[in-house]
């Protein structure tokens, strides 16, 4: 018989009491679907329907688990010896699984998504032991399980009056993520765009000449006058138009000094050692 034929689902086979509670679950929803749930209860008067559901029950066990059922003759006692085997719900049982509870963190999960389902899934193997859990309270310790960069979130659901509980905490944990996975990728989308636009921008138009501040070629092979050359000569004639309107007023006995010191100046070439 084929894995899929009793297994269509495929639910996970119980290895042990790590995951009895999400198996049992798995199963009693499987066997109402099937319609084969009444074996179970032991309330079942069909001998061929008895079979089937007893054999889907054991093919939904882990191989080293088949000596806990091997002397069962009936489904309900299949079911039974495992859960005597299986369903602690013994003191040191809810002090493990409550300690896991309140000991978990984000910060200790793989992602949000991690550290949700492990708080729920260890709510709901105290629940399986009778041991109740306030839903509030649930909603409230998933938030104290958050770093304090969730803190704005906190003081927002505060503020919003919205009513605290697992389900609540859990639907806005995942928006957050959800939300701010999209944000990142519009980010990163937008700056790999603009990166294009300007590379596509800069190709197109060829290189820019620093010498004319064109498109299209370098400045070594630019044809326009030389930048700098045409500067310092406009700079040049400035000076010396500015120097020959003031010396028709000039004292030849004086010197012109230069603030600079790259020059010095006098009316008196007599004074000079070196004219040259």
């Amino acid at each position: 018989m084929s894995t899929t034929s009793h297994n269509p689902f495929h639910i996970d086979r119980l290895v042990g009491r790590d995951n009895y509670a999400s198996w049992k679950f798995a199963v009693e929803a499987y066997f109402r679907l099937e319609e084969l749930w009444s074996c179970v209860e032991g309330t079942n008067s069909d001998e061929k329907k008895e079979i089937k559901a007893k054999s889907k029950l054991i093919l939904l066990l882990d191989p080293i688990n088949y000596v806990h059922v091997q002397n069962a003759t009936t489904c309900k006692e299949v079911w039974d010896s495992l859960q005597h085997a299986f369903d602690d719900s013994g003191l040191y049982r809810r002090v493990a699984l409550l300690r896991d509870l309140i000991t978990t963190t984000l910060d200790s999960s793989r992602n949000v998504d991690d550290y949700v389902n492990k708080i729920m899934l260890t709510a709901h193997k105290l629940r399986n032991i009778q041991f109740d859990i306030n839903d509030e309270w649930l909603g409230t310790l998933m938030l104290a399980g958050l770093p304090e960069t969730y803190k704005p979130m906190i003081m927002g659901l505060e503020s919003s009056g919205i009513k605290i509980s697992a389900d609540s905490i859990k639907t806005k944990l995942l928006q957050e993520v959800q939300c701010s996975e999209s944000t990142a990728f519009f980010t990163r989308k937008t700056a790999i765009h603009g990166n294009q636009s300007i590379a596509k921008a800069h190709t197109s138009k060829g290189p820019r000449c620093y010498n004319c501040n064109k498109h299209g070629h370098f400045a070594k092979n630019c044809r326009a006058p030389k930048k700098k050359i045409t500067e310092k000569a406009e700079e040049n004639k400035s000076f010396v138009a500015a120097f020959s309107a003031s010396s028709q007023t000039m004292n030849p006995d004086l010197w012109y000094v230069d603030s600079g010191a790259s020059m010095h100046m006098t009316n008196r070439c007599d004074w000079m050692y070196d004219v040259t």
